[in-house]
């Protein structure tokens, strides 16, 4: 049976497209689209995982069911898991039963224990996702711009220049700060914002709503522009950001109300 990568890699092929093809209307980068044609995608949240095959499936016209295993479109209502359930209560009830055949004084220490066994494991599953959260914040944080400084030797003052002039980059207000992004040669700006929790979020594109409403759980949505996107998310803190190639974590903390973040393929000023 062929992987999914390979499915994918003959769809593009058929269509007569190039990785650089799909990289140019995707915005996803060559090295991402090239691991996945080759199954190799790994040391990646499986949020962004889904959310590049997604991307991918819907650029070649292809169903993303058919290629994400858990992938749910967010049209349809999430169905119970009855299978897990049934599991959980026929668990349950093993349980009780060999409660029953203990002693009175054995079945105490019997269903302490059970508590306590089930409790340790709630709390290091839960340890376990909040770690992979704080590592994938941290491989995709901002990296900070280096500016080289000369200092003059005679009176021991910074020189007139640094290694890069900011003077062709718009005066920013001191309630505001502004991340530089990295050089690109698309003609606009594309904007994808994965949800690690439910946030209510607005986007307007060149002026136009595009969109406004809670993004759900797990879900990523995209949105392309040509000058200029709009943002503003009631939970700063649980959503992560790409634009065009820049992956940016949470830009505030839980529960924070950020408006009016303003986005352009050169820069993204967040209010204070």
């Amino acid at each position: 049976m062929e992987s999914i990568g390979a499915r994918l890699k003959k769809v593009r092929l058929g269509k007569g497209l190039t990785l650089q093809d799909v990289q140019k209307q995707t915005h996803i980068h060559l090295s991402i689209l090239k691991a996945i044609e080759e199954d190799t995608l790994i040391n990646i949240s499986p949020i962004y995982i889904r959310g590049f095959l997604k991307n991918y499936c819907k650029f070649l016209g292809e169903d993303p069911a058919k290629y994400i295993t858990d992938y749910k479109d967010p049209r349809v209502p999430v169905a119970v898991n009855v299978k897990q359930r049934d599991k959980d209560q026929s668990l349950l009830k093993d349980v009780s039963l060999n409660m029953l055949s203990l002693k009175p004084h054995l079945k105490v220490k019997v269903f302490a224990g059970t508590i306590i066994t089930i409790a340790a494991l709630i709390i290091l599953f839960n340890i376990g996702k909040v770690v992979a959260v704080k590592i994938s914040m941290f491989l995709h944080r901002p990296r900070p711009t280096v500016t080289a400084v000369a200092v003059s030797q005679n009176k021991g003052q910074p020189a007139a220049t640094t290694a890069k002039k900011k003077a062709d980059l718009p005066a920013v207000n001191p309630k505001q700060r502004q991340i530089a992004l990295p050089a690109t040669t698309a003609s606009g700006v594309r904007l994808t914002v994965y949800a690690r929790d439910n946030c209510f979020i607005e986007v307007k594109a060149d002026g136009r709503v595009m969109f406004k409403g809670r993004l759900k759980k797990g879900r990523s949505e995209s949105w392309p522009a040509k000058e200029k996107i709009e943002l503003s998310l009631s939970n700063a803190g649980v959503v992560d950001l790409q634009i065009n190639s820049r992956h940016i974590s949470s830009l505030g903390a839980k529960g924070q109300s950020l408006k009016n973040i303003v986005i352009t393929k050169d820069s993204l000023v967040v209010p204070r």
